[in-house]
């Protein structure tokens, strides 16, 4: 009796984890196909553009993008932009 309470059990947590969208990755990316994303990078550029898809690598690839980067270190600088186009990062 106790087996098939802990099998059933078993069961539905397998069932739940499986059906539920939140939790899978690639369903997660699809939503975020064509929406437009600011990605930052570590030596303080930041890239707006559309996202086109992930490779295998992981990379990110974007398309109209413009680059925003600031001109002198200081926290109120001013910002350069350009555009780029389809970019990976």
């Amino acid at each position: 009796m106790e087996r098939d309470a802990e099998t059933s059990t078993s069961n539905a947590i397998v069932e739940s984890t499986s059906q539920g969208s939140d939790l899978d990755p690639i369903a997660r990316v699809r939503k975020l196909l064509f929406r437009q994303m600011l990605v930052g990078i570590k030596d303080g550029r930041f890239f707006l553009g559309n996202f086109h898809c992930i490779d295998k690598q992981g990379n990110i690839i974007l398309q109209d993008t413009v680059e925003y980067r600031s001109i002198r270190r200081s926290s109120p600088s001013p910002t350069e932009q350009r555009c780029l186009g389809m970019i990976l990062l």
